[in-house]
């Protein structure tokens, strides 16, 4: 078994295109685009809206998230995913960095 993410399980083909953050009616009539909007603050680097706008089509595919969320109630793990998103913030920085440097040698130097 291969890991591939935590968003989409299994199936078959290759992952949904993400919806775009254009909300259906009854996003708008429940309010959850600002649901949304609160979850994503401060967070607009990840892009992370298409991936609430997407619907999942199988009920496979929704007790698999159902399963990763009761995952992450575990303080252990939530720690440890915690941690990943921590370092790889910090290496996205260091990229960045890295792009806006003019000399070899100091690309070297970290």
């Amino acid at each position: 078994m291969h890991f591939r993410s935590i968003l989409f399980d299994d199936e078959p083909g290759i992952a949904p295109d993400l919806a775009a953050p254009d909300p259906s009616e009854f996003f708008t009539d429940l309010n959850l685009g600002q649901i949304v909007d609160s979850i994503t603050a401060g967070r607009d680097d990840y892009n992370l809206k298409p991936f609430f706008y997407t619907p999942l089509r199988r009920i496979e595919s929704i007790n698999y998230r159902y399963e990763i969320l009761l995952d992450l109630e575990n303080q252990a793990v939530f720690g440890y995913v915690h941690s990943f998103a921590r370092e790889m913030r910090t290496m996205r920085e260091h990229l960045a960095q890295a792009e806006k440097l003019y000399y070899g040698r100091q690309k070297q130097s970290w």
